[in-house]
C-alpha cells in the first residue's frame, strides 16, 4: 500500500492526512480517543512533499494529485497532504478536544478555524511530527498558497528548499472577479446553508453519494473527490469552510512583498490564465514587481479548481519542475554519508 489516510492530534485538533511515502509500518489512528503522538515520516525520510489544500481545505480532493506527484518522483520522496482543520470530520470514537483558541509560540489564537487559526495549525503540525533534519517542499493551492508564505515567515528555522504556489489566492481576494460575486454572500448569508446541510445529514449515505455522482456527471472526476465531497457535505465541515472562507475575504489584500522577496530564489508561482480568483493581471503585476521571479502564466488550459479532473496533469508539471532539486538533494546526502 503507497498510500494511507489517518487522524493525527494537532494541538487537541483530529486532523486528517494523506501520506504517500515510505510506511513501514502504520502509524496508529486517533480512534478510540487514543492521542499517541506518532510519526508521520519513516526514520529515514530525509526530504517532504507537503502539500497545503486551499478551501475547501478537503485531503481527499488532492489523492490523484498526490499520487501523481509521488510515482513521478520515482517514489523516492514521500508526499503528505494535512486537510484544515474542522474540514474533515473525524470518525465516531476520535475525541475532538480543540477548545476556542490555542496558544502556539506564546500567542493566543482565537479561532482555530479562522484563517489565522489555520496557519497555526500548519505550523504546529510541522512542528510535531517533520522532523527539523527533514529538507521541506512546501506546495500550496488557491489559499494554501497564502499559509505557505506565512509558514515561511513564522518557520525561519526550518529548511525549507522549494515554495511552490498553485494558482496563489495570495493578494486582493475580495476585489478578484469570483470574490467580488462571493463576499457580501459569505458576509451576510452564509447562515442560509445551514437548514439543507442539517436536512442532508439525515440522508442516506449511498443516496448522497448518488447524488455526487450525478453532480459530477460527464466529468472526469476520481471516485475520491466523490468522497471527499461527501464529507463537504457534513454539516460542521461545511460551516467551518465557510467561515474560514469569509474570513479570507476579509484577510488576504496585500500581496506580502516582503517574504516574497527574501525567498524568491526559492519560490515558484503558477497563474491559471482563466482564473476569476487571480486573474492574469494579477500575475502580471507580480512578474512587474519580481521580473526575475519564477512566475508562471499556465498555457495548458488547467483550472484553478485542478484537483476535481487535472490533478494528474497538474502533478506532471510539478514533478518536472522538482525533480532537479530532488536529484540534487539525493546527490548531496549520498556523499555526505
Amino acid at each position: 500500500m503507497s498510500h494511507v489516510y489517518q487522524f493525527v492530534d494537532v494541538d487537541g485538533i483530529p486532523t486528517q492526512v494523506l501520506r504517500f511515502g515510505k510506511l513501514a509500518q502504520r502509524p496508529q489512528d486517533l480512534n478510540n480517543g487514543e492521542h499517541a503522538k506518532i510519526r508521520s515520516l519513516s526514520d529515514d525520510d530525509d526530504v517532504l512533499v507537503l502539500v497545503i489544500p486551499g478551501n475547501p481545505g478537503i485531503i481527499g480532493y488532492y489523492e490523484p494529485f498526490m499520487d501523481t506527484l509521488f510515482k513521478s518522483l520515482k517514489e523516492k520522496v514521500s508526499v503528505v497532504g494535512i486537510s484544515h482543520a474542522g474540514h474533515v470530520t473525524p470518525p465516531k470514537g476520535c475525541v475532538n478536544n480543540a477548545s476556542n483558541n490555542f496558544k502556539s509560540g506564546g500567542t493566543t489564537i482565537n479561532d482555530v478555524y479562522s484563517l489565522e487559526g489555520q496557519i497555526k495549525h500548519k505550523v504546529l503540525y510541522i512542528r510535531r511530527y517533520v522532523p527539523q533534519h527533514v529538507k521541506l517542499i512546501l506546495v500550496g493551492h488557491s489559499i494554501g498558497a497564502y499559509i505557505l508564505l506565512k509558514l515561511l515567515e513564522q518557520l525561519s528555522d526550518l529548511n525549507v528548499v522549494k515554495g511552490v504556489s498553485l494558482f496563489p489566492t495570495i493578494e486582493r481576494m475580495a476585489l478578484s472577479p469570483q470574490g467580488s460575486i462571493v463576499t457580501p454572500i459569505l458576509r451576510y448569508l452564509r447562515w442560509l446553508a445551514v437548514p439543507p446541510l442539517f436536512a442532508l445529514s439525515y440522508v442516506p449515505q449511498n443516496i448522497r453519494e448518488q447524488a455526487i455522482r450525478w453532480y459530477f456527471r460527464g466529468r472526469n472526476v476520481h471516485i475520491s473527490a466523490v468522497r471527499a465531497t461527501e464529507q463537504l457535505l457534513d454539516k460542521s465541515a461545511a460551516q467551518n469552510s465557510l467561515y474560514m472562507a469569509n474570513d479570507e475575504m476579509q484577510q488576504v489584500a496585500a500581496a506580502d512583498i516582503e517574504t516574497i522577496q527574501r525567498h524568491l530564489p526559492s519560490l515558484i508561482f503558477y497563474y491559471g490564465i482563466d482564473d476569476h480568483w487571480c486573474p492574469v493581471s494579477y500575475y502580471q503585476d507580480m512578474r512587474e514587481l519580481f521580473p526575475h521571479g519564477d512566475i508562471i502564466l499556465c498555457e495548458d488550459g488547467i483550472a484553478h479548481a485542478f484537483v476535481l479532473e487535472n490533478g494528474p496533469q497538474m502533478a506532471l508539471k510539478l514533478a518536472q519542475w522538482l525533480e532537479p532539486h530532488v536529484a540534487i538533494m539525493e546527490e548531496v546526502d549520498s556523499t555526505s554519508q
